[in-house]
């Protein structure tokens, strides 16, 4: 009984890496602002806005971190927030992406993007659409639950290789669905 849950655990850390690898990847080629912040930039930017926070002078570069962020000390842990006057929105490092998707994603009950990304925009100021859908493309429940390519009911005729030289049988077969008789080709 040990291994399963063994199992599922280096499934769920494989997943979190290639999550992390392609978040990374996708940020390099396009570099939109502040959605994928590394530990080092997070750490950075709480630096940065401490810092903005203590100047007496401020530069346009304090101004902007200041106008966007402002930090929450939880304990001895200082968070980055966005801020705003409603409520609180976390900006979280790109390290813990996944665990906030993922539980999102289970408390909606597996829902589609779109009520994934309401739950998530809650609490967290920097997950997007392309980082759900990355999740979604990833989740083996999901995958399973989309639809298949339904086949029809009528099947090619039998062809063999001395088809012309004799004769050729085609089968009829009586389908009964849902209290209609029918008559099809296979």
């Amino acid at each position: 009984m040990d291994e399963p849950s063994s199992s599922v655990q280096v499934n769920q850390l494989e997943w979190r890496e290639r999550f992390l690898k392609e978040i990374v990847q996708n940020e390099n080629i396009k570099s939109s602002h502040f959605n994928v912040l590394t530990k080092d930039k997070y750490s950075d930017l709480i630096l940065q806005v401490e810092e903005a926070e203590k100047a007496q002078i401020k530069t346009p570069l304090h101004q902007r971190r200041l106008k966007r962020f402002a930090i929450l000390n939880i304990g001895s842990v200082k968070k980055l927030v966005a801020r705003s006057e409603d409520n609180i929105k976390y900006y979280i490092p790109a390290e813990e992406l996944y665990d906030v998707i993922d539980a999102a994603h289970r408390a909606v009950g597996h829902g589609g993007r779109d009520r994934l990304l309401a739950e998530t925009s809650l609490k967290y100021a920097n997950v997007t659409k392309q980082m759900i859908n990355l999740y979604l493309s990833m989740c083996v429940t999901c995958q399973e639950k989309k639809t298949k390519k339904k086949r029809g009911l009528v099947s090619k005729p039998i062809l063999h290789s001395e088809m012309n030289s004799r004769c050729q049988f085609s089968l009829f077969i009586k389908i009964i669905k849902e209290g209609k008789v029918g008559q099809k080709f296979a």
